[in-house]
């Protein structure tokens, strides 16, 4: 593990550092909160041991700002400090410290609040990745991979509101697979779900990464489009996803081609709310649907 010590004085700071080596840790030692800040704005220290009474920024500004760095809140902090009145300490919490080593240096304490920082440490990281996991699953759909219709709707929202400020444009696609009930009812779900998982890759790539990719449900996906040039970039979009559906999909040896019914609409031309763009895009696509014909085939070569 990561420790940042910062402490001024020379004899203390590499007796911790060396302290800190000889228990497996990796110590970046400072003797100021100037270098001490520049270090937490570039990367994450799990621990920083710091010692309030510094030369320019004192260690308790130096937690404050930590604290509100957009990741402030991954750094375990120890303060080491000389002042242990109950107002004293009141400030060090109060600045955002995590736990406090009182002075004069004593290798049994600081061994022991080592420890339990080292506790709460893995506590907090575990933490993370389980609100990690969990918001990973509500945003995410766990056959495809792609985002859910939560994620799709934010995503968008997020995208009309950024091109409403910066006057752009932007794209709603909805697709939807044809006949696709046609390999659950003849080679079981298993063979459509691969399908689903095919499909879902294949469109991923057929886009830039800053657009979205979403399975809203059974067969049918959306993409939110963004950045667009004008109005006739969308139909680029259009042939790229055709192009996804003309080469086949592989089941049990045989190659399947499928085709999707697509629609589209953009922003501002068709709308300018997520509502209204995505009801666009949907009528769309079931126009689409209802003009085809025959658009699922076989292929045993």
């Amino acid at each position: 593990m990561k420790v940042l010590v910062v402490e001024d004085e020379r004899y203390i700071r590499e007796y911790i550092g060396t302290f800190l080596q000889s228990y497996g840790y990796e110590a970046v030692l400072c003797d100021d909160a100037e270098s001490a800040w520049k270090y937490c704005q570039e990367e994450m220290f799990p621990l920083v041991i710091l010692d309030l009474i510094l030369p320019g920024i004192s260690g308790l500004d130096l937690c404050r700002r930590i604290r509100q760095l957009d990741h402030g809140d991954d750094f375990y902090i120890l303060v080491n400090t000389s002042q242990t009145n109950q107002e004293d300490i009141s400030d060090v919490f109060e600045a955002g410290a995590d736990d406090y080593c009182a002075k004069p240096f004593d290798l049994k304490q600081t061994k022991t609040r080592l420890l339990v920082a080292q506790r709460n440490i893995l506590a907090r990281q575990e933490r993370r990745e389980n609100e990690n996991i969990m918001r990973y699953q509500v945003t995410h759909d766990s056959l495809t991979g792609l985002s859910n219709r939560h994620a799709f709707y934010e995503y968008l929202g997020n995208t009309l509101a950024h091109a409403q400020r910066y006057d752009r444009r932007g794209g709603v696609v909805y697709i939807d697979l044809d006949n696709f009930k046609v390999i659950n009812d003849s080679f079981g779900h298993g063979a459509g779900d691969d399908v689903l998982v095919e499909t879902a890759q294949r469109l991923r790539e057929a886009v830039r990464e800053a657009d979205l990719v979403s399975r809203l449900g059974g067969d049918e996906f959306a993409l939110v489009i963004t950045e667009l040039a004008d109005e006739r970039d969308i139909f680029i979009v259009q042939e790229k996803i055709q192009q996804v559906f003309a080469k086949p999909y592989s089941i049990n040896g045989v190659c399947y081609y499928l085709s999707g019914s697509i629609g589209l609409a953009t922003f501002p031309d068709n709308g300018v709310s997520a509502d209204q763009l995505v009801h666009k895009a949907d009528s769309c696509m079931y126009e689409m649907k209802k003009k085809k014909k025959k658009v699922f085939s076989v292929s045993t070569q």
